[in-house]
């Protein structure tokens, strides 16, 4: 539709210069919206904080089990143990994953909203 159809349509008595939208209706959308911006954020700060937990508990069960395949002799070490070395190679990975998520999150907690 063309601007001049669409400024005729929402013009009162003739008054070609009518605002479609209200300073208060443009300033209570805004409001709402940082403030769901803001409740987002807050949430992603709880998950930044959880998953660093879940970080340090993968890196923790990582050296464990690392320790534990170091004491193993080269038979268990070749045998059974190397469910061990599995596993720890395992929470190691899961360690650089979510260190990569909580850099992710943390830039887009320090760049995003910013008023």
């Amino acid at each position: 539709m063309d601007k001049t159809v669409i400024d005729e349509m929402f013009a009162e008595d003739g008054d070609e210069g009518a605002l479609r939208h209200g300073e208060e209706e443009i300033r209570d959308t805004a409001a709402a919206a940082r403030g769901r911006a803001e409740e987002a954020l807050e949430r992603l700060r709880q998950i930044k904080e959880e998953l660093s937990g879940m970080k340090d508990s993968f890196q923790a069960d990582a050296d464990a089990l690392q320790d534990l395949y170091d004491d193993l002799d080269f038979v268990q070490q070749s045998g059974s143990g190397e469910a061990l070395s599995d596993l720890s190679d395992e929470c190691g990975h899961a360690v650089d994953d979510l260190e990569t998520v909580i850099d992710d999150l943390s830039d887009l907690l320090l760049f995003r909203f910013k008023a």
